[in-house]
């Protein structure tokens, strides 16, 4: 069972109300679309390098108020702590803004519910 947890940069394009967690050394190999509203970048390795919320105000509402459009368009840090457990990401964004850090727990990522596009076509 890997856990991790980094420092990662970020980008909030409040018009278009996306957040873009990335790791800028690490590439991803791979990006997985759990949703209309999460994708996952993945390294070679497995590991969690980065992901991109749409609609990410909304999104963040749902699960936890304190967590706006406002607070978004302030953000001035954002780490991911996650754990690959049997075949699961349990994935948790921490975000600051305005020196307050608030934490999220995202969805239960079930790896067994992603194909990948590449055995998908084979």
């Amino acid at each position: 069972m890997g856990r991790r947890i980094f420092e990662f940069d970020h980008y909030y394009d409040s018009e278009g109300d996306v957040l873009s967690v990335f790791d800028p050394k690490n590439s991803p190999s791979e990006t997985i679309e759990f949703s209309d509203i999460l994708n996952i970048d993945i390294s070679k390795e497995g590991a969690v390098v980065g992901l991109e919320i749409f609609s990410a105000s909304k999104f963040f509402e749902a699960l936890n108020n304190g967590i706006n459009k406002e607070f978004l368009k302030e953000l001035t840090g954002a780490k991911i702590k996650w754990v690959d457990f049997r075949n699961n990401w349990f994935v948790m964004v921490l975000l600051e803004s305005n020196q307050k850090e608030i934490s999220q727990n995202l969805p239960l990522l079930c790896k067994q519910d992603y194909i990948s596009p590449l055995i998908a076509s084979c």
